[in-house]
């Protein structure tokens, strides 16, 4: 749980730098349905411009935005932190980049 407090805290400080406040627990409603995304980077008039969801390094990324997916969650960018020291960027279904939050080393 430290890493995911760690990463919002990176995430929302980023966030307001370009004027976009993050929301824990954003809750996304559908037709039939709604989603809840980790986090969620809203503007001043609450369009978003991201969306963060947390996994852990035992977690099969591709199989987890495959089943994303298919559950409606948005293809807009998505930050995924990946345990203390990765992290991945993504606008789905392509991977953006995936790095090394320590050292800057690109994977």
């Amino acid at each position: 749980m430290a890493v995911r407090s760690a990463f919002q805290y990176l995430l929302a400080t980023s966030g307001r730098k370009l004027k976009l406040t993050l929301v824990p627990e954003f809750e996304i409603k559908r037709k039939n349905s709604s989603i809840r995304v980790d986090g969620a980077l809203i503007d001043e008039f609450h369009l978003s411009h991201g969306y963060w969801e947390a996994k852990d390094e035992k977690d099969d990324l591709d199989r987890e935005i495959k089943s994303k997916l298919e559950r409606g969650y948005p293809r807009k960018l998505c930050a995924e932190s990946r345990g203390p020291s990765r992290c991945s960027g993504y606008q789905i279904p392509e991977s953006l980049c995936e790095l090394c939050v320590l050292c800057g080393e690109r994977f």
